[in-house]
């Protein structure tokens, strides 16, 4: 089911001009790094874009010593004296690109690694030269190798797309899990959300999460309690048709269906929703997709 829908098409792009590593000409400044399951290990290969640079150094996932141990460590330079030295873990993949995502005329450093694990997970790190050091933001452990960037209303400004996590798993397996999306402008060294400034790519996706929808439940004759939720989460965005989107969910959704009904509190079962809707109300309460009254947020927010 997977197959029918893809986040990644809303964008069309990753981290821009990435290439393998040794592939830079000699004659011009390397300034992306791809590094993957076979990439053996290196040490201090240096990627610059005008002041900015970082120096990485790399051990194969399958040389580390202890499991504990980081085995990726890169070098922020500004204007070539040596910054911080940072280090982490990477399983298989991770990625570097000098890339300006406020065009401010400085490039920012942009690191993605990937942790392992069953449908998980990558951190983006951003490092930003400030005048005086380099500061950090990261969207955390994502999904998959995490989330797209792209400058989307052309204000000179990157967007990253981050699937919303909390809807995995939460009304059924990852395989029919498709979070909404929601969306980060990077401004001033922060990921500020900016998600309903995209309206139309927000429609777009919640016309082929319905489409998929009937489609599963044409073809395989499956309902997704899943799909229906992020559906329902991505109209309370676009506040134009909630309550069609909602009878439409009250009208298709699998009502023998008992998962996410449970209610936790502190990580202890303390009670069980009545039915689906109730439980997807309080689910998008919780998350903010709706008000205390059950009404998207809209202008609220």
């Amino acid at each position: 089911m997977k197959k029918l829908l893809h986040l990644s098409g809303l964008l069309g792009v990753g981290l821009s001009g990435a290439c393998w590593l040794g592939t830079a000409s000699s004659a011009s400044a390397q300034t992306a790094l791809r590094i993957n399951y076979d990439t053996s290990s290196f040490e201090n290969v240096e990627l610059s874009a005008g002041n900015v640079g970082v120096r990485v150094s790399y051990t194969h996932y399958q040389e580390v010593e202890e499991p504990d141990d980081n085995n990726l460590s890169y070098q922020l330079i500004y204007q070539d004296e040596a910054q911080t030295v940072l280090e982490t873990f990477a399983w298989t993949f991770a990625e570097f690109e000098l890339l300006d995502l406020d065009s401010d005329g400085t490039d920012e450093v942009i690191v993605r690694n990937y942790s392992g694990g069953a449908h998980c997970c990558t951190n983006t790190t951003i490092h930003r030269w400030d005048g005086e050091a380099f500061s950090a933001v990261e969207t955390g452990y994502l999904d998959g190798l995490g989330g797209d960037l792209a400058d989307l209303n052309g204000d000179g400004y990157m967007e990253i797309a981050i699937p919303h996590q909390a809807f995995l798993y939460r009304f059924g397996s990852y395989a029919e899990s498709f979070p909404p999306v929601t969306f980060f402008t990077y401004r001033d060294g922060e990921l500020v959300e900016s998600t309903r400034e995209f309206p139309s790519l927000i429609r777009g996706q919640a016309e082929s999460m319905k489409e998929t929808f009937l489609a599963v439940q044409e073809e395989e004759d499956y309902v997704s309690n899943s799909l229906l939720a992020s559906y329902v989460a991505q109209q309370a965005v676009l506040d134009e048709d909630f309550e069609t989107a909602w009878e439409f969910m009250l009208d298709n959704y699998r009502r023998e269906d008992s998962w996410g009904l449970a209610i936790y509190e502190e990580g202890e079962q303390v009670g069980e929703h009545a039915d689906f809707p109730t439980a997807l109300k309080a689910f998008l309460i919780e998350t903010e997709y709706l008000g205390e009254d059950g009404l998207p947020l809209g202008d609220r927010r």
